[in-house]
């Protein structure tokens, strides 16, 4: 079950009846990823269902890998989205610091792929990534014949706005300066996060944030 689920939820599953009722869900702070692949949908488009697939998994195979390193937990598949969360399914002190060194790292990990792709003169299309926290819900939505693991909360849905305003920002990878400050606190460096962009208006958010560039 851990190849389908993440394995701390597939141990939820085996042992706990109470974990599979809708509604039976608990609440915690963690750190939430959003990840993008860019100009995918275009170049999807020119290739067979079978090359898009291949695609995939040979992104997936280059990322995944990267986030269960820093104890990050992929908690659903977009398409060519990821949805990643830190310290939500398994508890951690260093959430954080966790999901910004992630960050880092999946930068690097992407910039070795795009250039092997390059390399094999294939497009090393692009890659956003958005990284926020806060309070989540965690737990099972549905109903009885059709249920799913989900990691919900407004900060999950506010790392996905914050993925799309990379654009905005002309960067790859930004996070909230709150982030940032928690990560320092659990012992991370942030020589890779740039200076605040103190104030900006994110698509979707009805308040004002202060976010930082990741390098």
């Amino acid at each position: 079950m851990s190849r389908f689920f993440e394995a701390g939820v597939a141990r939820e599953i085996v042992s706990s009846e109470d974990w599979l009722r809708p509604g039976a869900d608990r609440q915690t702070v963690a750190a939430s990823m959003f990840i993008d692949l860019r100009g995918f949908t275009q170049l999807a488009a020119s290739l067979s269902a079978q090359e898009v697939v291949k695609l995939l998994n040979e992104y997936h195979e280059v990322i995944v890998p990267v986030i269960q390193h820093n104890n990050g937990s992929v908690s659903t598949y977009l398409g060519d989205g990821i949805l990643v969360t830190f310290g939500a399914i398994r508890p951690s002190p260093a959430f954080a610091a966790d999901a910004l060194r992630g960050a880092e790292q999946l930068l690097d990990a992407y910039d070795r792929w795009a250039e092997a792709r390059k390399a094999s003169g294939l497009d090393p299309l692009g890659i956003g990534i958005g990284v926020n926290c806060g309070a989540v819900a965690v737990g099972v939505i549905g109903e009885a014949t059709r249920l799913e693991f989900a990691v919900i909360g407004d900060s999950v849905n506010c790392a996905a706005k914050l993925q799309n305003h990379t654009k905005v920002e002309g960067v790859r990878a930004l996070a909230t300066a709150e982030l940032r400050g928690f990560a320092i606190q659990q012992g991370y460096d942030g020589r890779r996060c740039g200076e605040t962009l103190p104030q900006r208006s994110v698509a979707g958010v009805a308040y004002l944030m202060d976010l930082v560039a990741i390098r």
